[in-house]
């Protein structure tokens, strides 16, 4: 198969330890000149030579074992984990892609019988029976039943010529993308992007340092005043003015302001932390403290910032994943937030988490009259789980 120097894999053990694990494969060969595939599970061992082989059976009623006799080159492909890659989770212009693992194995095949088939029908039920509660053994059939079954199946063995492994993990990228590709698979969700976030951590080995999510007190209220409008001048300052930009840091986060809001019981701030550096922020209203609504059956997020430097390493997840902590601790009916509509990545965050428009308001910055879409997510404490 193509594989690019990048992404081949060649250590034998590694790929023996791939096979065992993915053992159920697809067997190719010809059968009267047309390809023939069978998918079935196969076990990699040695033979009395110590050589690499693959061993395997299938129903006689299946004709590709009729081709056997003729000792052909057959080919097998074993798949493992594969995801779909978002180029949307890289930090420049890119393309989508797939990352996957798999192993072709090529051979020559040669059927087996008598002892040798029954040796390799005990080793295979011996692997999966292996921990279940109550395993079954081809040793405590009785014989009778055993040849009876056997009489319906054909076993073979593959002296394996050559082995190609692909491992496509997102090598290619740098550290940071490689996060942010882990981060967008495990906001994704389902069990296959998951199981590749987790493989894509092991072999790169990132060391993913510990990211503190901790309340603001008023001790810090300089240290809030800086990230905030650190993050906000970084978040839009390319798309407003300078003047209306400098309106808007100088009302929104004076110290008067800020220490305001610290008073108002209605209203938390919790700050992200990595080595005792405040990395970002997030600043929850309640009740009467909302800008819209005054709804004492929600909460507002009023603002997620992450500074740039350290977008995509989950922190942003992280401090979502506290407001709704806070949200369902205060048993607040829905969450609810604003999002200006030029600001097409926040709005994907909000919606991969399920959030959903459903209205909008005129946001002011500076002299400059803004559209933020209105969205906001229904709580159902029974389906949400936060470790």
């Amino acid at each position: 198969m193509y594989i690019p120097a990048l992404f081949r894999l060649t250590d034998s053990e590694t790929i023996r330890e791939f096979v065992n694990d993915n053992g159920f494969g697809l067997l190719i060969s010809s059968v009267n000149g047309k390809f023939w595939a069978t998918h079935v599970p196969m076990l990699l061992t040695k033979d009395k030579d110590q050589k690499d082989i693959l061993t395997g059976h299938l129903s006689k009623a299946n004709i590709q074992w009729k081709e056997f006799e003729k000792s052909q080159e057959v080919m097998v492909v074993f798949t493992g984990n594969h995801s779909y890659i978002s180029s949307s989770w890289y930090d420049h212009e890119n393309v989508p892609t797939w990352n996957y693992l798999a192993v072709h194995v090529y051979g020559t095949i040669q059927i087996i019988e008598g002892d040798d088939l029954k040796e390799e029908l005990a080793r295979m039920v011996k692997k999966y029976e292996s921990g279940l509660p109550n395993p079954v053994s081809v040793e405590t059939m009785t014989e009778s039943f055993v040849q009876k079954e056997m009489k319906g199946i054909v076993g073979f063995r593959i002296s394996i010529s050559e082995i190609q492994a692909a491992q496509k993990l997102s090598q290619n990228r740098d550290d940071k993308n490689y996060l942010r590709i882990i981060e967008g698979l495990e906001n994704k969700g389902d069990p296959d992007s998951l199981e590749m976030a987790g493989i894509m951590k092991e072999k790169r080995q990132i060391n993913i340092e510990k990211i503190n999510i901790r309340e603001v007190t008023h001790k810090d209220i300089y240290h809030l005043q800086k990230i905030g409008r650190d993050t906000f001048y970084e978040t839009f300052s390319g798309e407003n003015t300078e003047e209306n930009m400098q309106k808007y840091l100088d009302e929104r986060f004076s110290l008067e302001k800020l220490t305001a809001e610290l008073n108002n019981p209605d209203s938390q701030f919790y700050f992200a932390e990595l080595k005792n550096n405040v990395i970002g922020y997030l600043k929850l209203n309640f009740g009467p403290s909302q800008t819209e609504l005054k709804d004492n059956k929600a909460l507002e997020i009023e603002r997620i910032y992450v500074l740039k430097e350290f977008q995509g390493r989950r922190v942003g997840q992280l401090l979502y994943e506290k407001a709704m902590q806070t949200a369902i601790l205060a048993d607040a009916e829905y969450v609810w937030l604003g999002v200006w509509e030029k600001n097409p990545k926040a709005i994907n965050f909000y919606k991969k988490n399920g959030f959903i428009v459903f209205d909008k308001h005129i946001f002011k910055l500076g002299d400059d009259e803004q559209t933020d879409l209105m969205m906001k997510l229904e709580i159902r404490t029974d389906k949400m789980s936060f470790k």
